[in-house]
């Protein structure tokens, strides 16, 4: 009988290691279903920062062993856009479920894509390409590089610090003030350039600077690729 008891207390913690690598082989699923069906998801880390999931029409599901924090809406040609439902992370089965409200005057006016949605007409190869060539054509005198690439790079910086926070936040109350801290530096770095790098620098970061401000909340790929390539040529001003 001992013996017996013996073989059962060595042979459990081999069931639960088992069990534990069963668990986490588990694969769970993430619903999303509309009324009407048809309608485009759009998913994001928040809702300022969405675009269209793949595949993205309604009902649609989604397999992983374990799902990260995410936001979706769906859009409807003839319907109102719904609301923003945020999914917690986990390893569990997930749905979010949306009823659209009717949109009589959106269905008077026909598109062939959903209103919040185009389909990206500019490669990035190409943007980089134009960007590239006008950030190469800025002359810097030597005397004034150091100054321009402190600038670029201290401007970077911000737009990584800004970037990491609209990836991070689920559009928490009181969250805004981490923007407002980075619009801040930004104006400093501004400032504290005037004067000691050319002005034609100075206009191309700021060109940099707002196109990638508006790439989070825009519904246009692209704006985004444009800001994306901005940003890279920025980099090489004053090399």
């Amino acid at each position: 009988m001992r013996r017996v008891f013996r073989r059962i207390s060595a042979a459990l913690p081999c069931l639960a290691l088992a069990s534990i690598v069963l668990a986490g082989c588990t694969m769970h699923t993430r619903t999303i279903t509309s009324e009407p069906p048809g309608g485009v998801v759009f998913g994001g880390p928040s809702a300022a920062f969405m675009q269209p999931e793949t595949p993205h029409t309604t009902p649609v599901s989604f397999t992983a062993r374990r799902w990260e924090a995410r936001c979706f809406k769906v859009v409807k040609v003839g319907f109102y856009d719904s609301a923003v439902q945020c999914l917690p992370d986990g390893a569990v089965d997930q749905s979010a479920h949306f009823v659209l409200g009717e949109n009589r005057e959106d269905m008077l006016q026909p598109r062939s894509t959903p209103p919040a949605y185009a389909a990206p007409k500019l490669a990035l190869s190409t943007a980089q390409a134009e960007e590239q060539t006008r950030a190469h054509a800025i002359r810097v005198p030597p005397s004034q590089r150091i100054a321009t690439q402190k600038l670029v790079f201290a401007v970077d910086r911000i737009m990584d610090s800004m970037q990491d926070y609209y990836i991070s936040s689920l559009g928490t109350a009181g969250s805004g003030g981490v923007l407002r801290k980075d619009a801040d530096r930004y104006d400093d770095a501004l400032v504290a350039a005037k004067g000691e790098v050319p002005d034609t620098v100075i206009v191309y970061v700021e060109e940099a600077f707002s196109t990638f401000r508006k790439s989070p909340g825009s519904t246009d790929p692209d704006v985004s690729t444009r800001a994306r390539a901005k940003r890279n040529a920025m980099l090489l001003i004053g090399k």
